[in-house]
């Protein structure tokens, strides 16, 4: 697992949510199935998907309602990471704490530092 030191953690911004962007014509039926599987788990919280957009990618978010628990932060990953692997989808998940967004910090915005903490794929095996 690697951790960036670089922001500051305020009390009350512990939350964050795993990000998957998948082809718009599978956000549907991947997000029924994370949610299906979240619930047998006792893990879901709360979950979202963008409006429809044709073509391109969207995002699946899942939020956890604290990223310093390492092992509710792993069981929403393996729970999102086996719906990718039914599906035949291979893309990776991106964990970004709400504090990054609290504090602007955005893909390509960042100063060079990544907008995520935690990043897992089915290559991956386990979050780093």
């Amino acid at each position: 697992m690697v951790y960036n030191e670089q922001v500051e953690i305020r009390l009350g911004s512990m939350g964050g949510k795993w990000m998957v962007f998948v082809p718009s014509g599978l956000r549907g039926v991947v997000m029924r199935n994370v949610i299906d599987g979240l619930r047998e788990r006792g893990l879901d919280y709360i979950a979202k998907t963008p409006g429809m957009r044709e073509g391109g990618e969207r995002p699946v978010i899942v939020y956890v309602p604290n990223f310093l628990a390492v092992d509710m932060v792993n069981d929403v990953a393996e729970v999102m990471l086996g719906v990718l692997n039914r599906l035949g989808i291979n893309k990776p998940l991106l964990f970004k704490p709400d504090v990054f967004t609290q504090e602007g910090i955005y893909s390509g915005k960042a100063g060079g530092m990544k907008p995520y903490i935690y990043m897992t794929s089915l290559r991956l095996k386990g979050f780093h």
